[in-house]
């Protein structure tokens, strides 16, 4: 290859690099998953939404849901864009809101997708969100209609 074509090339990767978000280019689509003894194996967005937002509290066996967060940036924006309509600083904001009120508690939140899904997979109940392309483990995951 000749040095301009190089360059040319070289040029041309750092406009894309520079124009196309990072996260575009390495982040997945999110996943709910939940416990492998969660009942419900599809979900509505209205019902993924009332679920963190603390309004659907049983699943259809009348057990307890018990849903956690993960705080990794670009997923959380993600799912809270895609299924809560709410900003990560609104939810946050949400919840110490129900807090103050004595109305909830902060949901549980979790800087490691691995501490994340252990979570999950040892907690009867428990539901949450990953990255498609993060390793799912030892839960299920949830269809969303």
């Amino acid at each position: 290859m000749k040095k301009s074509s190089f360059q040319t090339v070289f040029r041309i990767m750092i406009i894309l690099m520079t124009v196309l978000s990072p996260s575009l280019l390495l982040a997945g689509e999110i996943i709910v998953i939940a416990n492998k003894n969660v009942p419900d194996s599809q979900l509505t967005k209205d019902e993924v939404k009332a679920i963190f937002l603390g309004e659907k509290t049983k699943w259809s066996n009348d057990s307890k849901v018990s849903f956690v967060v993960l705080k990794t940036p670009e997923d959380q924006e993600k799912f809270m864009k895609d299924y809560v309509g709410k900003s990560p600083s609104q939810f946050n904001n949400f919840w110490k809101q129900q807090v103050f009120t004595g109305k909830g508690k902060m949901p549980e939140a979790f800087d490691d997708v691995k501490a994340l899904l252990d979570y999950v997979a040892k907690t009867d109940g428990a539901i949450a969100y990953i990255s498609s392309d993060a390793p799912a483990g030892n839960v299920k995951k949830v269809e969303v209609k």
